[in-house]
Order: C-alpha cells, then sequence, then structure tokens
C-alpha cells in the first residue's frame, strides 16, 4: 500500500524536500494500516486531504452539522471493545479524528466535540489546490501504479 501511494503521488512536496516528507507519509500509512488493515487508497488520501484542508469542507452550515452529528451518534452502535478514541490525520497530524465512541461513552460531551470541529474548520489556513497538487502531484507517464497482485482486474 505505501508503494502504491507513492507511485501513484509521487514522493515530492512543497515542505521544503528536507527528506522528511517520504518517511512521515510511509510512517501514516504504515499506522493506518496496522490499526485499520482493510483500509484502501482512498481511505489513506482521505486521511491525507483532511490533514491539509481540515473539515471545513463538512462545517458549510453550523446546523446541519449539528444534525449530522446526533444523526451519526443516533446510529452508532457502541463495540465492545475500543480502538484509540483520538487518531492523528496524515503526515502532518494537523487535525486527530475523534472516535464517536468517546462522546458515546460520555468522555466528551457532543457540543464539545461540535464546538472544536466548528473551531477547528473556521481556524483552517487556507491550502490552495494548485499547493496540493504541488505537494502530491499526480502520476506522470514515467511513473504510473502498477495493478496490485490479485486484483479483480488482473
Amino acid at each position: 500500500m505505501v508503494a502504491a501511494m507513492f507511485a501513484l503521488f509521487g514522493g515530492n512536496s512543497c515542505s521544503g524536500g528536507d527528506g522528511g516528507f517520504e518517511a512521515k507519509v510511509r510512517e501514516s500509512v504504515a499506522r493506518q494500516m496496522a490499526d485499520y488493515p482493510a483500509s484502501t487508497l482512498k481511505d489513506l488520501y482521505k486521511s491525507f486531504f483532511q490533514d491539509r484542508f481540515g473539515p471545513g469542507h463538512i462545517v458549510a452550515d453550523t446546523v446541519a452539522a449539528r444534525r449530522y452529528l446526533a444523526a451519526e451518534l443516533d446510529s452508532y452502535e457502541l463495540p465492545e471493545t475500543s480502538g484509540s478514541l483520538v487518531e492523528p490525520t496524515g503526515w502532518q497530524h494537523n487535525y486527530v479524528r475523534i472516535d464517536l465512541d468517546a462522546v458515546k461513552r460520555g468522555l466528551i460531551p457532543p457540543e464539545t466535540l461540535l464546538d472544536a470541529f466548528v473551531r477547528s474548520a473556521n481556524e483552517a489556513e487556507a491550502v490552495t489546490l494548485d499547493e496540493w497538487r504541488t505537494e502530491w502531484p499526480w502520476p506522470t507517464k514515467s511513473r504510473t501504479m502498477e495493478k496490485p497482485r490479485g486484483s479483480m482486474n488482473s
């Protein structure tokens, strides 16, 4: 999965090319795969995207966000065991994801989670699409993704 991530996006970044980018991305991918072995490339991309852009795309309307959170909590069933309640996003760890277990178990009040979410969205640094593309360049003809072994399209 890590190789696929780099084959797809390359190893360059707008972070100044200090050499730490690739190691940090690999570490983040390894952590995601250890915690969620069924993760797909889409799941990984989502984590890195959220890390860079924050939750602003979800919180355009706080009333709707409150309703969405309430609906999520109503439909969420607590598992018998719980993993990590807080996990960093992406490779820069600009944000964290809070597991709904923390709210359902009464460790975090729903309004506190919503407030933190909205504040995070409002305080997120604006990142342009061009900046994102520079950090995560799309494949060129010389950098194409190999099909995974045993894929349905083999």
